[in-house]
């Protein structure tokens, strides 16, 4: 119970790659990486659980959040980007699989 209580106050920011970051060459080292998994954060992150500047995927933080040395972190501090709505990752996982929105809709 204590996992849900700390993801329920999370603070949820939607963001939008700006056009800076756009128009230079993609590179590994532009990406935000997890510290634990050390995946590429391409669609969440949480922001400043470990440090000032840290970033970590949302299941680490869940996990994160539920040890003892990180049970009484104020939430509310935290950052949790999303990249993309869950309309839109709705909208692109049914493009993908070539299935029409309305059709998924009426099932």
């Amino acid at each position: 119970m204590a996992i849900m209580n700390h993801c329920s106050q999370l603070v949820v920011q939607i963001s939008e790659p700006d056009e800076e970051s756009q128009s230079q060459a993609w590179t590994a080292r532009n990406q935000d990486e997890c510290e634990f998994c050390r995946s590429t954060l391409y669609f969440s992150k949480v922001i400043g659980l470990t440090g000032k500047k840290s970033l970590v995927c949302p299941e680490h933080a869940i996990r994160l959040l539920d040890t003892q040395k990180y049970r009484e972190v104020n939430v509310k501090s935290l950052g949790f980007v999303t990249r993309y709505s869950t309309k839109t990752l709705q909208e692109l996982w049914l493009e993908c699989n070539g299935e029409d929105e309305n059709a998924s809709a009426n099932k």
